[in-house]
């Protein structure tokens, strides 16, 4: 590949990646104190969540392209809840939803919790063999409650709790018809 073919390859995937950006962050005054830090959540409340996905999914008997399907999934909700508190990037599956207002702890520990909940209910209507992924050892309850008494109450963790639901909706909503084999899962 000559340099100006990879000049303009990379032209091209820059131009993708900044048209992706929707909206500066001034633009969110309620959480102003926040401009200029990393992220305008601290990485606990995901880091938290992502190990609690990890331990569900570690007691799942079955091959790693479910594991990371199932990961990846509560990985576009997460960002999909977050996206519509302070937009940044474009959404995946939920779409023209903008809650500006919701608490991202609230929406972080909510998309996880919902998105893994609703693909063990869906697992559960698969016959012959599928195993839930609610299993001893996974307190799911426990570990949503916890995430929530950590939040102050109020609007904010309400919406958040909203949005976070939201998410994991539209993302099974989104792969539900993604012709991903039954057979696999079992």
């Amino acid at each position: 590949m000559s340099y100006k073919n990879l000049f303009l390859l990379f032209s091209l995937v820059a131009g993708i990646l900044i048209s992706c950006k929707k909206e500066d962050f001034k633009d969110h005054e309620w959480q102003s104190d926040l401009i200029g830090k990393s992220g305008f959540a601290e990485n606990s409340m995901v880091l938290l969540w992502n190990e609690n996905v990890s331990k569900i999914i570690a007691k799942y008997s079955s091959p790693p392209p479910v594991h990371s399907r199932h990961f990846t999934m509560v990985q576009i909700a997460v960002h999909d809840a977050l996206n519509s508190i302070w937009p940044k990037y474009e959404t995946y599956a939920l779409k023209n939803c903008s809650e500006k207002k919701a608490s991202p702890y609230a929406a972080v520990a909510s998309a996880s919790y919902w998105t893994m909940k609703l693909i063990n209910d869906y697992l559960l209507t698969i016959p012959a063999g599928a195993l839930p992924l609610q299993t001893s050892g996974n307190d799911w309850e426990a570990w949503y409650a916890s995430s929530m008494a950590s939040i102050p109450d109020g609007e904010a963790k309400e919406l958040g709790k909203a949005l976070g639901k939201k998410a994991a909706e539209a993302i099974l909503a989104k792969r539900s018809t993604d012709n991903y084999p039954t057979a696999s899962i079992t």
